[in-house]
């Protein structure tokens, strides 16, 4: 699994109003042949290829006063995986890297050559929050096996 910059585990937890709704619109689909309408304007497959084709020309670099920023975000979340034992992702030079081509594909979302911290906090930020999507999952099965409520 480190071969991946980012790896969320999604679990479709029963949810009776949630499935009610799903049911519904499935059904629907299948009796109607079209699906209902959206809330929303979804973008459109010509504007979306024109934003991946603009934001491939740019090769955003990290200037050197965020080296140290990331380095010691890196170090931290290291120390913190000795302290939490219960962590079952291990963050790894790997991870590291992962961290450096989020920001940069975040910089990259915003047409920029340039990385800021704010797309080195918003790498971290996802790189945490694939973390806690397996630790809930581990947890919950825990308790399953377990019979800890």
């Amino acid at each position: 699994m480190s071969r991946f910059d980012l790896i969320f585990l999604i679990l479709d937890k029963p949810n009776e109003k949630n499935d009610l709704e799903l049911g519904r619109h499935v059904c629907g689909v299948h009796a109607n042949g079209q699906q209902r309408s959206l809330n929303f304007e979804p973008f459109k497959e010509d504007f979306i290829r024109a934003f991946v084709s603009r934001a491939k020309q740019y090769s955003p670099i990290i200037p050197g006063h965020l080296h140290n920023y990331i380095v010691e975000n890196y170090v931290e979340k290291r120390k913190l995986q000795i302290s939490d034992s219960q962590d079952s992702m291990y963050i790894t030079p790997r991870t590291l890297l992962g961290i450096i081509r989020t920001a940069q594909a975040h910089a990259k979302c915003r047409f920029s050559n340039v990385v800021e911290q704010e797309d080195i906090d918003e790498a971290i930020r996802l790189v945490d929050a694939c973390r806690e999507s397996f630790n809930d999952s581990i947890e919950k099965e825990k308790k399953n096996i377990f019979g800890n409520d």
